[in-house]
């Protein structure tokens, strides 16, 4: 569990490789031994996969779970054991893990979480050594869990009702397959989509690594005139912000210092990196599928 101080408090864990027995989801209901479970199996399928939200001081389930809904996204949420969110989409059969990470790295990016560690977070098992990576089941203890499943209101529910919820959500390889992410409509859809995300909500922090990101963007959209493309983008975007639009002498001055330079994307740097999707990127015609996302090796 995480403490008041937002401190992750981590137990002991080890992997085996043996089958889940009934006697070991018996223990880890009764609250005796907590399990884990891989989703990955050895053929390189699986039947699960999630987006493991970490966060320790007042996580908003509701806020998540409503945009879930509003993307009919075909996905259930938990609290995870740190208090943050596990976000898991299950399949009728085995699927290809590289299909599930694939999606489930898209979804993370359009719901603004994707630095997140996503499960299963291997497409192919290396060896017969190799086992994947284990994540925490819920439902530890039973129904007294502080690691349950919310519903559409986002309301704790019994493992029992976790059961019904399952059948609802639960979806074919065919569906996962046409599964649509539905991103917003924005005037970036040529472009990043960290932008077209970010730009979608109130901006509370980080506006020099967002205009640097526009910059680039608008260096490659507009070759000769994206200068004056800067300051339009400051007032409309950062207008709600505490602190209002970048001061106009800040404005200038990246202006100045991007003129005659081939910068790259800033893809790693918070808060784009909360909104990456970079398969969707690298088909962008002005997103990073025109620069070397690896440096050049000499």
């Amino acid at each position: 569990e995480s403490i008041s101080n937002g401190t992750k408090i981590k137990g002991k864990s080890f992997v085996k490789r043996e089958p889940v027995t009934d006697e070991l989801w018996q223990k880890h209901l009764d609250g005796k031994d907590s399990l884990g479970v891989i989703p990955i199996n050895d053929d390189n399928k699986c039947k699960w996969g999630c987006i493991d939200i970490d966060s320790y001081a007042g996580f908003d389930h509701k806020k998540l779970i409503n945009k879930i809904d509003k993307l009919n996204l075909p996905l259930l949420v938990f609290r995870s054991k740190s208090g943050g969110a596990h976000v898991f989409l299950f399949t009728t059969v085995f699927v290809e893990a590289k299909q599930m990470r694939d999606k489930l790295l898209s979804i993370s990016a359009v719901l603004g979480y994707g630095g997140s560690e996503v499960f299963p977070k291997q497409v192919e098992l290396k060896s017969k050594d190799d086992t994947g990576n284990f994540l925490n089941l819920p439902y530890f203890n039973g129904d007294n869990t502080t690691r349950y499943c919310f519903n559409q209101d986002a309301e704790a529910v019994s493992l029992d009702d976790f059961y019904l919820l399952y059948d609802t959500k639960k979806i074919t390889p065919e569906q996962l397959e046409q599964l649509k992410i539905k991103r917003p409509e924005s005037e970036f859809n040529d472009g990043p989509p960290c932008l077209e995300t970010i730009t979608q909500t109130e901006i509370k922090d980080g506006r020099d690594r967002i205009l640097y990101q526009y910059i680039q963007y608008a260096k490659r959209k507009w070759p000769e005139s994206w200068q004056g493309k800067i300051n339009a983008f400051n007032y409309k975007y950062f207008e709600k912000h505490s602190e209002g639009p970048l001061d106009d002498k800040i404005v200038q001055g990246k202006i100045k210092f991007n003129d005659g330079k081939d910068l790259g994307f800033k893809c790693n740097e918070d808060p784009m990196c909360n909104h990456c999707d970079k398969n969707l990127c690298r088909t962008r015609k002005f997103g990073i599928g025109g620069e070397a996302v690896f440096p050049s090796l000499t």
